[in-house]
């Protein structure tokens, strides 16, 4: 907290303090609303026969392109037929052509998703509930290259939640934040691994790290060191001589997999 610092506090239905110096910056939010397939919505089902094609903006061979190969498929066309506030994406694939009534869930929500953030400006903040609802495992890896690729091309910064391990073994550690309600306190752990998040909502936890040592001796010794903010997040395994430590350590090793927790001996 360096010099000027001010705690942010607002009164009941009014504004946070310092409303007048936040940062000038255009925000998007997309909620799960997002995925409801068009043929369940009762705006799309009343406007149906109203939806017109508009004029192009420019950018939806980009869009067309993205979702592309995100989804693996090669569309020959895609565009956004609109009536009042309401759009919906119409696209050509194997020279059959079909609308959001006839997409699944993820792919009319990635049309959606990729046409509104195409539409921001350069520099804008994007916040998307939920990221990976409606796509399979590949297409959210996919997904994620995506939009690492647009945010350093246009300095865009996404903040999204999601429950999905994929999602988070793709972020950076940095990027990575798991947010816990614990009675009345709000818990927010940084840098928290994919293998720790995904044992957290099991309400399993699933360590990051797991410290092999010789006796119980050690483990005490290695216990009272560390954090208490960090004792949950590290196991401890007495495992008994050098020599078996070693052998643990080869065959952690030769059977390492990316959702393994990392090991380390003392």
């Amino acid at each position: 907290k360096g010099a000027g610092w001010q705690a942010r506090i607002k009164q009941k239905w009014g504004r946070w303090n310092n409303y007048d110096s936040r940062v000038n910056r255009p925000v998007v939010y997309l909620g799960i609303d997002r995925i409801v397939p068009h043929a369940e919505k009762s705006v799309s089902k009343n406007y149906r026969s109203l939806f017109k094609a508009g004029q192009q903006k420019g950018w939806e061979q980009e869009v067309r392109d993205t979702v592309g190969r995100i989804l693996g498929v090669n569309y020959q066309m895609f565009e956004n037929r609109q009536h009042a506030n309401y759009r919906l994406p119409v696209v050509k694939y194997n020279d059959a052509t079909y609308s959001g009534f006839n997409m699944g869930a993820g792919e009319d929500a990635l049309f959606g998703m990729m046409s509104v953030i195409r539409e921001c400006p350069d520099g804008a903040l994007v916040l998307i509930d939920e990221l990976e609802l409606g796509l399979h495992e590949e297409a959210q890896v996919r997904l994620i290259q995506e939009l690492k690729n647009i945010c350093e091309q246009r300095h865009i910064q996404v903040i999204c939640t999601t429950h999905s391990w994929v999602v988070l073994d793709r972020l950076p550690p940095e990027g990575r934040i798991f947010i816990e309600r614990v009675g009345k306190t709000t818990n927010v752990l940084p840098g928290i691994t994919p293998a720790y998040a995904a044992g957290k909502l099991l309400g399993k936890p699933h360590p990051e790290l797991n410290v092999m040592v010789e006796d119980e001796v050690s483990r005490k010794i290695v216990e009272a060191a560390l954090p208490a903010d960090l004792r949950e997040r590290v196991g401890i395994l007495p495992l008994g001589s050098s020599l078996a430590l070693m052998r643990h350590l080869a065959v952690h090793f030769k059977e390492q997999s990316p959702e393994a927790p990392r090991v380390c001996a003392i």
